[in-house]
């Protein structure tokens, strides 16, 4: 994530943070008009709950709000029984307070995970369906229904 401004300390890496939902982020760079974030913890595909400081202290301006796009980024184990399989789910853009996340599976078009717990950012526990799956190309991380 990029904040954009002016007057940021270049280089300042220590001294300029962004806290989303009350955890802080870790800042990657920063430059005289852009600081720039890896995203390591959020609770939700979105938030309003956004502070940013620098070294001189809070920055004129504000940032409302962050949408947060989920993506898939693996699962294991890689094959599994045709009853059914608990999935450790690894993705981006959702949190331990988001509601409905689900693999959906292309082929069969639906929902996989018939349990399902998510544990930490970007991390969640699933228990399948029965269902065939060729590919983990044919899976998509979803909030909510497809």
């Amino acid at each position: 994530m990029t904040v954009a401004g002016t007057g940021f300390a270049v280089g300042d890496v220590a001294n300029t943070e962004l806290w989303i939902d009350g955890k802080k982020q870790q800042t990657v760079d920063v430059q005289a008009s852009s600081a720039t974030f890896e995203v390591i913890d959020v609770l939700t595909t979105s938030s309003s709950d956004i502070k940013f400081y620098t070294a001189e202290g809070l920055p004129t301006g504000e940032i409302a709000s962050q949408s947060f796009t989920p993506a898939l980024v693996s699962v294991s184990p890689q094959t599994g029984s045709s009853g059914g399989t608990l999935l450790t789910v690894r993705g981006v853009g959702f949190g331990t307070a988001t509601a409905d996340v689900n693999l959906y599976h292309a082929a069969s078009n639906q929902n996989i995970c018939s349990i399902v717990e998510v544990t930490a950012y970007g991390t969640f526990t699933c228990q399948t369906i029965a269902v065939t799956i060729a590919s983990a190309d044919d899976l998509k991380l979803v909030i909510g229904t497809t």
